[in-house]
């Protein structure tokens, strides 16, 4: 008889394998996801595809966000994806450093030569990057799941080689993208422009955080 993983022992699992969450909201968030989504019987082999594709090198529990993007639904059309992704690419210019919580997204920007020079394409000729960004997005939707989060540099941080907290801005999943802030600069510490460890970290996030939400839409080389 085949054992059928319930949905509170696919909890206890996701924790264990990618960490805890980070309130109780997020964790309850997360499981009424999992119920609507998908049946009990199949939560094992929806574990079982989760851990081949996503790492779990920053022990982040995927949000319903990243879970979407994971296993998207039937029918689903990746140009609608792109396209949101798109807009919320809007929010920053080529002045401030961004963190991409969306994986297919940062490969894309990356694809298309890094943060600076989107910035200064989409600027240029709005049309014609937007259109490359689309089909670079939808090539890459498929395999980026692992994609490992970077902080991608504006213009003036690029210079500098840390970013200046006041104007960074995270994209995308605001939670997610603090969590993924913090392993980036346990991983990358010169990034944090000192050596203070934890401490100076939590600074940082402090400083990111009191920005939210996020702004509107902004010029580029504009803060």
């Amino acid at each position: 008889m085949e054992i059928i993983m319930s949905y509170s022992k696919f909890m206890t699992a996701l924790q264990e394998h990618y960490g805890l969450f980070e309130s109780e909201l997020s964790e309850n968030l997360t499981l009424q996801y999992v119920m609507d989504r998908w049946p009990e019987q199949d939560m094992q082999k929806v574990f079982n595809t989760l851990v081949v594709k996503l790492s779990n090198q920053y022990k982040i529990p995927p949000s319903p966000a990243v879970l979407e993007q994971i296993f998207p639904r039937p029918g689903a059309d990746p140009a609608e994806a792109a396209e949101m992704a798109w807009n919320i690419l809007l929010k920053a210019g080529n002045g401030s450093s961004v963190l991409i919580t969306d994986p297919v997204a940062q490969e894309a920007v990356i694809n298309l030569g890094g943060w600076e020079t989107f910035c200064l394409r989409r600027m240029d000729d709005p049309k014609w990057t937007r259109k490359d960004f689309m089909d670079a997005y939808k090539n890459l939707i498929h395999s980026c799941a692992k994609s490992e989060p970077q902080i991608l540099f504006g213009t003036f941080d690029a210079m500098n080689g840390t970013a200046n907290w006041r104007w960074f801005k995270i994209l995308g999943d605001q939670m997610k993208g603090r969590e993924m802030l913090t392993q980036v600069l346990i991983n990358m510490p010169q990034i944090a422009g000192q050596r203070g460890g934890g401490a100076h970290i939590a600074q940082i996030i402090d400083i990111v955080v009191k920005q939210l939400p996020e702004a509107s839409p902004v010029q580029e080389f504009q803060k």
